[in-house]
């Protein structure tokens, strides 16, 4: 009996697979896509590039298993692909694969990405065909050149800005007030972006770090794109039901996450052994290969390089920069060697690093109380060879339930009580630094950093 059929399509359940990299999520989403009758929806920034399969660990042909991919290497490597254009087209597919009456499974992977589907948070649209409902190939095929990802409008330059840019609001606001490439800002600096917010919306400019380039430019976005501040489109959303202080109430009604856990040491030593299988299965080629391209691309348009967004923000990149730009001649040598070990160790060392942002990032974001999020059933991958007692089997049993609008018989993690942390910009004249958020504040104030600091220029007073 196909339980999926049976249900109404209002009442299927949107499943989503969170944990740190390396942990299997692919594996369990694939497993439960064979079971349910699913598709899966990839929620990875890097792995919607074409190409570069092996640096971005995309799921092969035969791993998927035959189970439709969606949002999976479909994307230029050259453009920039955001958030606003993976949720235009991730929402559609979502509705799409639910009135077919197959459930919906989003993997990642990034899970901001996560968060602007599962919540109502603000997105500024771009002009991005959002009728897609297909495969990854359709998907590239209506990103075409009149999308934001072929977009070279220069009407916001360096050159075309008035000489006080900053302090004459009246010609900020004018100049946000019209279309705009945010893909042309790279030669004004993140400060000088959050003194112009600071400027048309100063609510929300006292939320932000002057480096958070990303979300300053997202606030301008959402000015230019709507007519009105971003914090006055936040507090318009505070008053729906089940909306917090990260933004509006949830999207679905009927959602649960798998949150596959491992212990540290444990997926310390898988992410080690996937970086050497990286290695042996061809990542310096595809990098080289990539860079290659890359240049070619860059010369033949006459733009400067930039080694700073998109693609390149994959682990990898970086790490064996200094090492691929040797000479071919030099990379055998010593030094090469030497440089060549540095980026292995390197890349190995940020890779369990970025496993244990993802890991904060999921109990800051889905477990604790200052927000409104679906039930998140903890499931535990530390030994493998016990993947269907401990992972499958337990996640079979929460979404059988939840198809059938039962309650699982397997308890939710519980929410993390938590001193509420405001947001809001604090400067310390001392250190000279800038930090957001009422708690960091004050853990700053009671360093050993701002008491040395503080001892400094009292001595220096004295003189």
């Amino acid at each position: 009996m196909n339980i999926l059929r049976m249900t109404s399509p209002n009442k299927l359940p949107i499943v989503v697979v969170i944990g740190a990299t390396g942990c299997g999520k692919s594996k369990l989403a694939i497993e439960l896509a064979k079971i349910f009758n699913g598709e899966v929806i990839s929620a990875d920034s890097m792995q919607v590039y074409k190409g570069l399969d092996i640096i971005t660990n995309k799921v092969t042909k035969e791993e998927q298993q035959g189970i439709p991919h969606h949002l999976l290497d479909f994307v230029n490597p050259f453009k920039r692909f955001m958030i606003t254009d993976f949720s235009n087209l991730a929402l559609p597919l979502i509705d799409n694969i639910i009135q077919r009456k197959k459930l919906p499974i989003i993997v990642g992977g990034t899970n901001y990405y996560i968060e602007s589907l599962l919540w109502k948070v603000l997105v500024p649209k771009e002009v991005v065909d959002t009728s897609f409902c297909g495969s990854s190939q359709e998907a590239n095929n209506n990103i075409n050149s009149n999308s934001t990802f072929e977009k070279n409008n220069s009407n916001l330059s360096n050159n075309n800005l008035p000489e006080d840019k900053i302090s004459d609001i009246q010609n900020v606001k004018k100049i946000f007030q019209v279309p705009i490439d945010f893909d042309t800002l790279d030669n004004i600096s993140s400060q000088e972006l959050h003194d112009m917010l600071r400027i048309i919306d100063p609510k929300m400019a006292n939320t932000l770090h002057p480096n958070d380039r990303r979300k300053i430019i997202r606030s301008l976005q959402i000015y230019q794109q709507k007519g009105v501040t971003h914090s006055q489109l936040l507090e318009e959303q505070k008053t729906e039901s089940g909306s917090s202080c990260y933004g509006g109430p949830l999207r679905f009604k009927n959602t649960c996450i798998l949150f596959i856990q491992c212990k540290q040491n444990a997926l310390n030593e898988r992410l080690d052994s996937r970086v050497d299988d990286m290695i042996k299965t061809g990542l310096i080629e595809e990098i080289q290969g990539f860079y290659k391209d890359y240049r070619n691309y860059t010369t033949s348009n006459n733009i400067l390089p930039d080694y700073t967004y998109g693609i390149f923000q994959s682990i990898g990149f970086k790490e064996f920069h200094k090492y691929l730009m040797l000479p071919d001649d030099e990379k055998e040598t010593e030094a090469g060697k030497k440089l060549f070990a540095e980026g292995l160790f390197m890349m190995k060392l940020v890779t369990k690093r970025y496993s244990r942002k993802q890991l904060k990032w999921i109990r800051n974001r889905f477990l604790k109380q200052e927000r409104n999020a679906p039930p998140v059933y903890g499931l535990d991958a530390t030994n493998l060879s016990q993947w269907k007692e401990k992972v499958l089997d337990p996640a079979t049993v929460v979404v059988d339930a939840l198809l059938k609008e039962h309650r699982p018989s397997i308890e939710s993690l519980p929410i993390i009580q938590t001193q509420a942390n405001i947001k809001q910009l604090f400067f310390c004249d001392l250190c000279q630094k800038s930090i957001v958020g009422t708690m960091v504040w004050e853990k700053h104030l009671k360093s050993r950093k701002h008491a040395k600091m503080k001892k400094r220029v009292a001595t220096e007073q004295q003189k």
